[in-house]
């Protein structure tokens, strides 16, 4: 029964929980917060890879599926044991901070982009015809979002992480960190 529950927790190519496991998180949290008072911020964080479809298109969707292993474990080395790491998406992930305040969880994504776009990933695993190792620079937009300043349930805090995400980083040129708040999403 463990591991059949594990099994239905779990991204089987990341081994990161997946996006049933983050939402029933995430709804349970704010329920359990509710009924003991508890008065902290919650920060949620979104991220996509940039141009994904295009990593796929030509290195191949084994080499994609390298890529999001690895991505995994940078996320994994710069969060520590630091909130809830999940994959939310295909090439999208979610990262839920109970108790961080905006500036913490900001401070927190940026550490994040540096990590994806500041070292190549290298894959084994590609369709070009030489053997060699090839490496591939990714990038990755980030939105941020937080509870209670920005929202008063658990589905508008994503909702509103994924809009700072679209529009405050992939619209503002890709590989940003971008703020959600209530007038509009600054990016950083």
């Amino acid at each position: 029964y463990e591991q059949r529950k594990e099994e239905s927790e779990r991204c089987p190519l990341t081994g990161l929980y997946n996006y049933r496991y983050f939402e029933n998180y995430l709804q349970d949290l704010f329920l359990k917060w509710e009924k003991e008072d508890v008065n902290k911020p919650i920060s949620l964080i979104l991220l996509d890879i940039d141009h994904f479809k295009q990593v796929n298109d030509t290195y191949g969707h084994e080499s994609g599926n390298e890529i999001l292993c690895l991505l995994s474990e940078r996320l994994r080395m710069v969060l520590s044991n630091q909130g809830v790491l999940a994959r939310y998406g295909g090439e999208e992930f979610v990262i839920l901070l109970p108790g961080y305040a905006a500036d913490q969880s900001i401070n927190i994504a940026e550490d994040i982009k540096h990590a994806i776009s500041s070292e190549p990933f290298y894959s084994h695993d590609h369709i070009l015809r030489w053997e060699t190792v090839q490496e591939i620079n990714v990038t990755a937009s980030i939105g941020v979002a937080v509870y209670p300043n920005d929202c008063e349930e658990p589905l508008e805090l994503i909702r509103h992480a994924d809009r700072a995400m679209y529009v405050g980083a992939k619209q503002q040129g890709r590989n940003k960190v971008a703020n959600y708040n209530q007038m509009n999403t600054n990016v950083q």
